[in-house]
């Protein structure tokens, strides 16, 4: 018999340590410095975090969770993301893990949507398809930029972020990547965190650079030294192109390959284009999905689909989308999927999970149209 209930501030160690026992893939959990400064992490404190404890008081589950907005279509979606899910080995296959995402969905409240990062694992998939998710992916584009051309930069002077920067480097943020799909709304909390130089549970430590205007900083870049010296954001002013370049060159200073997270659509492409020497995005990683309120959710999807020239109907069964003789029957949680993908359309309806009529490749190319085009999607630093 398990009890669920909110994890107590004393059992922040046992958590960590069930953490490392189930993703043994994951270097930090058991890092002493990485567990100190989890342990005053506001978004993973015991309100965020539920637990399974059996009968003899350990912990056999836990699942974190906290509000978000993402941004879909240039909107915040307000939605419930999870994180560190896990349960024992020993416990698996007990209905754990299903009662702790029953819960942390009660827990989340007025959200639109239910999102999460699986682990890559075929039957992790599985199991969140059986609770009603839907997979979609994200793709983090990535470029590999030619060290010789970076130390050749104009480089006026830069230097490390501090926590008085936060406001201006909040404000560069959204500027630059509010309106890019699947980015955040970050909490004030998290700049704190990040800017103290605290460390991450599921990242190596990040490196901030900022260099400076006459009134604050006009440009920053975040670096992760892991298996890559990767520059995961970059963000500018507009028409500030020395400060950024500035930035870029200062965080990747003696980095023999340099990494960095952008994509052909990002305001700062013209930029780094002519560093770039190869593109080495990743495949796609998995996206679960499931959709919430409707009365959240259906308004944003109405108005995508009106601007593409369909119309969405439906009720709480399901949703259905016309426009020029083509219809399309599906999920909610489906079409929410599609949207945030970026046309995975043509497998789905041969796997049965979208209906569309009349059946044809003529009718695909119609529907395909409706839907925007798979962008690079959340940023890497939004990590628990």
């Amino acid at each position: 018999m398990m009890l669920y209930r909110r994890r107590r501030p004393d059992e922040t160690a046992a958590v960590l340590d069930l953490v490392a026992h189930v993703f043994d893939d994951n270097p930090f959990a058991r890092d002493s410095q990485v567990r100190a400064d989890v342990a005053v992490e506001p978004d993973f404190g015991p309100a965020s975090s539920l637990v399974a404890v059996d009968t003899l008081g350990r912990l056999r589950g836990h699942l974190a969770h906290k509000p978000l907005g993402v941004t879909l279509a240039g909107k915040r979606l307000p939605v419930g993301r999870f994180g560190s899910v896990c349960v024992h080995p020993d416990e698996r296959r007990r209905g754990i893990g299903a009662r702790l995402l029953q819960l942390a969905e009660l827990a989340c409240g007025e959200v639109a949507a239910y999102i999460l990062n699986p682990a890559q694992d075929a039957y992790v998939q599985r199991f969140y398809e059986a609770q009603g998710y839907v997979a979609a992916s994200r793709t983090r584009s990535q470029v590999q930029l030619d060290p010789v051309r970076l130390s050749a930069l104009p480089a006026p002077p830069t230097r490390a972020a501090t926590a008085a920067d936060q406001a201006a480097l909040e404000q560069l943020y959204e500027r630059h990547y509010g309106p890019q799909a699947g980015s955040v709304r970050r909490a004030a909390s998290w700049w704190q965190a990040r800017l103290a130089g605290r460390r991450l549970l599921w990242s190596p430590p990040l490196r901030w650079e900022v260099c400076d205007g006459p009134q604050g900083p006009l440009a920053y870049a975040v670096r992760c030294d892991g298996d890559q010296q990767q520059v995961w954001e970059w963000a500018a002013a507009p028409a500030a192109p020395e400060a950024a370049l500035a930035v870029l060159a200062g965080i990747t200073w003696n980095a023999p390959d340099p990494v960095l997270h952008i994509a052909p659509d990002d305001p700062l492409w013209a930029l780094a284009a002519p560093l770039v020497t190869a593109d080495i995005t990743p495949p796609p990683d998995p996206v679960m999905l499931k959709a919430a309120r409707l009365e959240l959710l259906r308004p944003l999807l109405q108005g995508i689909l009106h601007a593409a020239g369909a119309e969405l109907d439906g009720d709480a069964a399901g949703a259905t989308v016309r426009g020029e003789g083509v219809v399309l029957r599906l999920s909610w949680s489906h079409l929410l999927a599609l949207v945030y993908d970026g046309r995975p359309l043509e497998r789905w309806v041969a796997a049965g999970l979208v209906g569309c009529q009349p059946a044809g490749s003529a009718a695909l190319a119609v529907a395909a149209g409706w839907l925007p085009l798979r962008a690079s999607t959340r940023r890497a630093t939004d990590a628990w």
